[in-house]
C-alpha cells in the first residue's frame, strides 16, 4: 500500500503513532485468512455449540478479494501520484523490493520446517505462476501473490491507458465481470487441471483489482463514507455473505463455480461496497502521541499482514496447537520477521524523484541511509 508522507517526529524525538485505515483493513483481511485456514470457525462452533459460528469458516476467500480491491486502489494511486513518464523501472524495482524478499523467505521457510526439497519442479512457485499451474509446495496461499505480481506487471499499462481515456477502468471492470459470467457458463468445459483459474487466475480476479482502481480514479464522483463507517459496512456485508454462503451454498469447488451467487452476485455486491468505502478509508493516517489499545492492535495487524499471510500455513503444517494459541504464535513470528527482515529491507526501495502534483524533487532513499522509523513504517503500505 502507499500512504501519505511520514509522520513528523515529536519534540522528544519519538515518532508519533499513525493510524491508517487502509493498512488496518489489510491487517483484518490477513487475520481472516489465517483464522480460515486454522479452522477457527468450526472450532468456535464446536466449543460453544452455536452452529452459526461455523459461517466464519468461509471467510478466507472473501478476505483475499478484499486484498485485490485494496491493491487495485493503491496501484492506481501511486502510479498517478508518484510515477510519471520515465519512472517505469523505478516502479518495478520498488514492487520487487516489496514483494520478493518476504515471498522467497516464506518459500525457504516452508521448505525448511517441513522439510521439503525445493527443486526445479517448483517452477510454478518460483516464477509466480502457481495461480495457473498446480504447485507441490505446501503453502497454498502463495497463489494470490502470483496473481498480485501479474497485476503489478500490467498496472503501468493500465495507468497509461487511464491517463489517455478516463473510461479505461470502467471498461476493464466490465471485462472482469464478463470473465466471471464466462467462467460461470463454461466452468464444466474446462479440463480438470485448469479449473483452478476460475478462482485464482488474474482474469478471474480482474473485477476486484479494477474495482479498487475505479474507486481511486472516480473518487471525486463517488459517494463516500467515513473510515469507521466504511469498515463497519464491510463487516456487515461480509457477515451477510458468509451467512448466505454457510446456509445456502454447497461449499465445494463444483458447488461454488456453478452458483450464480458466488460467481456473479457476490462479486458485484463486494465491488459496490468497495467503490463506496475505499476512498473514505484513504485517510493518509492520523498521527497521535497516544496509542489506543484497539488502534495499536490494528496497526500491528496491518504491518505484520504480509508476513503473517505468507508464513502461517508453514507454521500450521508443523505445529498443531489450540487455534487461538497458534494464531498468537503466527503473529509473534510475523512481528519478528517484520522488524528483523521486512522493515530493514524497505531502504532498498527508492522514493519517486518527482510527484505529479507538485513536480518537486524527492531525494532517493539511498542518499539517506538512516530513514526515520515513521518513513520505514509508511513504506509497509506500498
Amino acid at each position: 500500500m502507499t500512504g501519505s508522507p511520514a509522520a513528523p517526529a515529536t519534540q522528544t524525538g519519538k515518532t508519533p503513532y499513525r493510524a491508517d485505515s487502509l493498512l488496518s483493513l489489510r491487517g483484518i483481511a490477513a487475520l481472516l485468512v489465517v483464522c480460515h485456514h486454522l479452522g477457527l470457525g468450526p472450532a468456535m462452533a464446536a466449543t460453544t455449540g452455536i452452529a452459526v459460528l461455523g459461517a466464519f469458516a468461509v471467510s478466507g476467500s472473501y478476505a483475499v478479494f478484499i486484498f485485490f480491491c485494496i491493491s487495485g486502489y493503491l496501484m492506481a494511486k501511486i502510479l498517478d501520484r508518484d510515477y510519471g513518464p520515465g519512472s517505469l523501472s523505478r516502479f518495478y524495482w520498488n514492487r520487487a523490493a516489496r514483494i520478493l524478499p518476504v515471498y522467497y523467505l516464506a518459500v525457504v521457510f516452508t521448505a525448511a520446517v517441513l522439510p521439503y526439497a525445493i527443486s526445479l519442479h517448483d517452477w510454478q512457485v518460483l516464477l509466480f505462476l502457481n495461480n495457473y499451474f498446480p504447485a507441490r509446495l505446501p503453502n497454498a496461499p502463495l497463489w494470490s501473490l502470483a496473481t498480485e505480481v501479474q497485476f503489478y506487471i500490467l498496472a503501468p499499462a493500465v495507468a497509461w491507458a487511464t491517463r489517455r481515456w478516463r473510461a479505461t477502468p470502467l471498461v476493464l471492470l466490465a471485462a472482469g465481470a464478463a470473465v466471471k459470467l464466462f467462467y460461470w457458463f463454461g466452468f464444466e468445459q474446462l479440463p480438470l487441471s485448469a479449473q483452478q483459474v476460475v478462482y485464482m487466475g488474474l482474469e478471474a480476479n480482474l473485477i476486484y483489482f479494477m474495482t479498487g482502481w475505479s474507486a481511486y480514479t472516480y473518487r471525486d464522483r463517488l459517494p463516500t463514507v467515513g473510515a469507521a463507517t466504511g469498515i463497519a459496512l464491510i463487516g456487515v456485508a461480509l457477515a451477510g455473505l458468509w451467512l448466505f454462503h454457510f446456509y445456502f451454498m454447497e461449499n465445494t469447488a463444483l458447488g461454488l463455480y456453478r452458483s450464480p451467487a458466488w460467481m456473479l452476485a457476490f462479486p458485484l455486491l463486494m465491488c459496490v461496497v468497495a467503490l463506496v468505502v475505499l476512498p473514505g478509508l484513504d485517510d493518509g493516517g492520523t498521527a497521535t502521541k497516544r496509542v489506543p489499545v484497539a488502534a495499536g492492535a490494528l496497526y500491528f495487524l496491518g504491518v505484520t499482514s504480509y508476513s503473517a499471510y505468507v508464513l502461517h500455513m508453514a507454521v500450521f503444517n508443523v505445529i498443531r496447537l489450540p487455534v487461538l494459541l497458534e494464531i498468537a504464535v503466527i503473529y509473534a513470528l510475523a512481528g519478528v520477521v517484520f522488524l528483523a527482515f521486512e522493515r530493514p529491507l524497505f531502504r532498498l526501495r527508492t522514493l519517486p524523484r518527482k510527484t505529479r502534483a507538485g513536480d518537486k524533487s524527492v531525494p532517493d532513499v539511498h542518499s539517506s541511509p538512516q530513514p526515520t522509523r515513521a518513513a520505514a513504517d509508511q513504506r509497509v503500505q506500498s
